[in-house]
């Protein structure tokens, strides 16, 4: 089937002839043209959709068509769970039942999200857990795995543990393969089939990545890929292809083979002599304290001071690490030689890999081997004490390895999101990610922003740049004022948890009828929920909270973006980031810095508005959106709505909106 677009999503087309309620998206035929131009020419295409253009309809359509002719594979990659679901459990049925092709998709997780049904049961008869809690969490694990249809994390319908967790999923090195027992019931083999044979294949960007650093051993091969959310995966790209050393990863590795607290790992069940079991006990313990004494040394040169410490010495610390390492890697093969257990034997090479990969790691880390590559510390406080410390590298910019490991190696690559752009060019993204050679289209969104949306920003607040502490004592003040008038209903979005919890302490009080709701208290999916059951409630969060969050209809009527999103400039791949566009004698400010807060508030403004019926008001606190020259990028990024700078304007706007006419409503814009 050659794809007509027309005749599939044009006003008489396959969509409107099934669904008496589809309406015809002139914006969305425009995009899914595009795609298709792309695909029949070999072209790579970078495409930024408005919110409400329907951009899944737009790329499936055509490649729907176009894996069914000419029997090829293409790959839809996304950054959030929500966007898969929709694809596999939404779009992609309703897309094989219209248009009467008989095509294969299907979801592809990292392996860590599904059950190892070898490593379940191994816990269980070995006793591995043991406290009642965890006993409960087993037992109801192993009821689930028998009806557990793909055998994925997000399928269970009750909590469990990270760490518990960690001890059940599939790992790839300690896969047995078709060596194990329960190899024809494993979920991931099974999961892996399918994606052998789907012509569409889901996956998230995080998984894309994980292929590339793997060698090309993840994902079966493919003709083409779509990158929906495609703002982000840089940010996917830079922390993936980068790696860490942490106390807590090295404590995992020892507790494997045993902790000395818990008296579990591979000696608890292992029949391994007791003179050989007390000399692995003895060389944990040198590890443990070989760890302590590393990590110990990097808080005392950093004064233990939480957060991120870029490090540009090499030898920064000593490594005292590295002896115990071996001698570790050493042990673990004199167990291997002592047992014919298949799944001790696993158990047991995987630890010696992960030897070998923290040597290596810790040693590129000190001596700083890797050019181009940014290294520094993350110091986390713990709340039952202690500290996570950990020691991380990434490379500074990943461009230079997209345009190699992606743009080279695919002949069609799409890329799509409703913020792409700046300042109608999309130069800064395509710079960022290496894309050279395509074609760029830009499609509005269908939305009626000038009549349902209407954009509050101040000029008379302190200048955050030159005034920080002056702007920070306002914000409460102001915050409080306009959720007063719009009666909760709002996310209130920040660039710092100082200025958030400031906020929320000085707000929580003193909003009766509200249920204020702070990133923190609770995981994030959760707080969302919360979100939106609870009536005028008030979310305060932080970046995570600023895009891939859909809250549509009167749950959300207000945005307060409190200050325009740059990037914290102390942040190590930041500070590296902006070392080298210096060294290319171009102003780090302007050609980095903006446009990527640009980007960032378009990402903000789009939580409001995510249906047609949807209204309300975006508030923008920073005053330099209107002082700074560079304001006008942010002003420009946004869609044509009414505009206003006048407290007693939003009044009148909430006023008459919570009329709920489109008349009245009409009207409240209109002021």
């Amino acid at each position: 089937m050659k794809p007509n677009i027309q005749s599939i999503m044009g006003p008489d087309g396959l969509l409107s002839k099934h669904f008496a309620s589809y309406e015809v998206r002139h914006e969305q035929i425009a995009m899914a043209e595009g795609v298709a131009r792309a695909i029949k020419n070999e072209r790579h295409l970078v495409v930024e959709a408005g919110t409400g253009v329907g951009k899944s309809l737009a790329y499936l359509i055509p490649f729907i068509a176009w894996t069914k002719d000419e029997q090829k594979k293409v790959v839809i990659s996304t950054y959030t769970k929500t966007l898969q679901e929709q694809l596999v459990r939404k779009d992609l049925p309703f897309l094989e039942k219209v248009l009467g092709i008989d095509f294969q998709y299907t979801l592809l997780m990292g392996s860590e999200n599904y059950l190892c049904l070898r490593r379940l049961y191994r816990s269980a008869n070995a006793g591995l857990f043991d406290s009642k809690e965890q006993i409960r969490t087993l037992d109801r694990i192993l009821k689930w795995s028998v009806t557990a249809k793909q055998g994925i994390r997000s399928e269970l319908y009750f909590e469990v543990p990270s760490g518990m967790w960690r001890n059940l999923c599939r790992e790839t090195e300690l896969c047995m393969g078709k060596k194990c027992t329960y190899f024809e019931r494993c979920f991931y083999t099974h999961a892996r089939r399918k994606a052998q044979h789907a012509q569409i294949l889901v996956i998230n960007h995080h998984l894309f990545f994980a292929n590339i650093a793997s060698g090309y051993r993840v994902l079966p091969k493919y003709d083409a890929i779509v990158f929906d959310e495609a703002h982000l995966i840089e940010d996917v790209a830079t922390n993936y292809l980068g790696s860490e050393v942490s106390n807590f990863r090295l404590k995992y590795l020892t507790d494997k083979i045993y902790n000395p607290k818990t008296k579990k790992g591979f000696l608890s069940y292992a029949k391994t002599p007791e003179a050989l079991s007390g000399e692995v006990k003895k060389i944990i313990e040198q590890v443990d304290i070989g760890q302590r004494q590393f990590f110990g040394d990097i808080l005392i040169k950093l004064e233990g001071k939480p957060g991120t410490h870029r490090i540009l010495a090499k030898g920064f610390v000593p490594n005292t690490l590295a002896d115990p390492l071996k001698e570790f890697h050493h042990i673990l093969g004199k167990l291997l030689d002592g047992t014919k257990d298949e799944e001790e034997r696993a158990e047991l090479d995987a630890g010696r890999m992960r030897c070998v990969e923290i040597g290596s790691d810790l040693e590129i880390f000190l001596s700083q081997a890797l050019e181009n590559h940014v290294y520094w510390v993350d110091i986390q406080e713990r709340r039952k004490g202690g500290h996570r410390v950990a020691a991380k590298m990434v490379p500074i910019e990943i461009a230079p390895i997209l345009k190699q490991e992606l743009f080279e190696e695919t002949s069609r690559v799409i890329l799509t999101s409703a913020t792409l752009s700046v300042g109608d060019s999309f130069e800064f993204f395509k710079g960022r990610i290496g894309f050279e050679e395509g074609d760029e289209l830009k499609v509005d969104s269908p939305f009626d922003y000038q009549n349902h949306a209407l954009l509050y920003s101040m000029r008379d607040m302190p200048d955050p740049g030159l005034e920080n502490q002056k702007f920070n004592a306002k914000v409460p003040e102001i915050v409080k004022e306009i959720l007063v008038i719009c009666g909760g209903r709002a996310f209130v979005l920040f660039t710092s948890y100082h200025l958030l919890n400031r906020t929320y302490d000085k707000l929580k009080d003193a909003l009766s009828g509200m249920t204020l709701l702070k990133q923190g208290d609770l995981p994030r999916f959760a707080l969302l929920e919360r979100f939106k059951q609870a009536e005028n409630s008030v979310l305060f969060g932080t970046s995570s909270f600023w895009q891939g969050i859909d809250v549509p209809g009167k749950a959300l009527e207000c945005v307060v973006i409190t200050k325009l999103p740059f990037a914290v400039p102390d942040d190590p791949i930041t500070q590296a980031k902006l070392e080298q566009i210096r060294k290319a004698n171009k102003n780090p400010f302007m050609t980095y810095q903006v446009p990527q807060a640009v980007i960032l508030f378009k990402q903000g403004f789009g939580r409001l508005i995510r249906t047609k019926k949807d209204t309300g008001m975006v508030a923008v606190l920073d005053p330099r959106i209107h002082t700074k020259g560079y304001g006008r990028f942010f002003m420009q990024a946004l869609p044509p709505c009414s505009r206003t700078g006048d407290l007693d304007r939003v009044r009148a706007f909430f006023e008459r909106i919570n009329k709920k006419s489109n008349e009245t409503f009409y009207e409240a814009i209109k002021i």
